[in-house]
């Protein structure tokens, strides 16, 4: 049993924040962080480099100059997108190895419920990349669990393997004194994540209570939606399985869910071009 200060000091190499992914979430509440600074540290990483030259030089840009400055890219597709892009980047790559966790198919069920979750917040009016990021890191405490107690975080997981998230937190509260989402909400606060982004990996398990914000409930609507598609449902049958209390918390319908995910195919080769 730990608490959350318990389960981080069981991690001595706790990985670490890329720079220049620091660099932008420190720009999440405050718009006006100098471009050419943020192009400067992007040029570091070649890999991040690559990626917003693809990105900036892609047809939802309109490109009709084809483009190889890092300054050029940036200014082309903009801060939203650049934060967007190397949070994304920064987290497929900041953790390289986890015992008993299979990365490749954890950072496709992230990154495609980060994308449901940008769309869900576009059709609810409420922050897109706030939602796109929670949404992204909601089963980051999972790998924390794993790399504090990795022979009991194995054993729980395949034990709970079809449990909904709020049996996954009570299981794991049981066994470890702390859960995946609290464990992720801490992580995110160390990091320096917005607090309703630290508040919406610590509720979106329980995304009809009352400490449980519009982007906890996107967030569990979009984790939920990302397995179905992974799992090969049609987007009709995902859309009905979904509760409507977790719909109403965001004023959308059945119908309307249904809708964002008939684009679902795309947004599996969004997530698999990070992978």
């Amino acid at each position: 049993m730990s608490t959350i200060a318990e389960l981080f000091e069981r991690i001595p190499d706790l990985p670490a924040m890329p720079k220049v992914m620091q660099d932008l979430v420190r720009t999440m509440e405050d718009d006006s962080a100098d471009l050419s600074d943020l192009a400067d540290s992007v040029k570091h990483d070649p890999t991040l480099s690559a990626r917003v030259l693809r990105m900036a030089n892609s047809a939802y840009y309109g490109a009709t100059r084809k483009i190889g400055a890092i300054e050029d890219a940036v200014t082309r597709i903009g801060l939203n997108a650049l934060r967007t892009l190397v949070i994304a980047s920064g987290m497929t790559t900041t953790f390289k190895a986890v015992p008993g966790v299979k990365l490749q198919p954890f950072w496709r069920h992230a990154l495609l419920s980060a994308a449901l979750g940008r769309a869900l917040a576009r059709r609810a009016r409420i922050d897109v990349e706030f939602s796109y990021t929670a949404a992204l890191m909601h089963r980051i405490g999972d790998l924390l669990l794993h790399l504090a107690h990795p022979a009991e975080a194995q054993a729980l997981a395949a034990e709970m393997v079809d449990a909904s998230p709020a049996e996954r937190c009570e299981a794991e509260r049981e066994r470890f004194g702390a859960d995946h989402c609290a464990a992720g909400a801490e992580l995110a606060r160390l990091w320096q994540f917005p607090v309703a982004i630290q508040n919406a990996l610590g509720a979106y398990a329980y995304p009809v209570s009352k400490q449980a914000s519009p982007f906890a409930a996107v967030v569990a609507i979009a984790s939920l939606c990302a397995q179905g598609l992974m799992d090969g449902l049609k987007g009709d049958d995902i859309a009905a399985a979904i509760p409507a209390e977790w719909l109403d918390k965001i004023v959308l319908d059945t119908e309307t869910l249904a809708t964002i995910l008939e684009d679902g195919p795309a947004m599996l080769s969004e997530a698999q071009s990070f992978i």
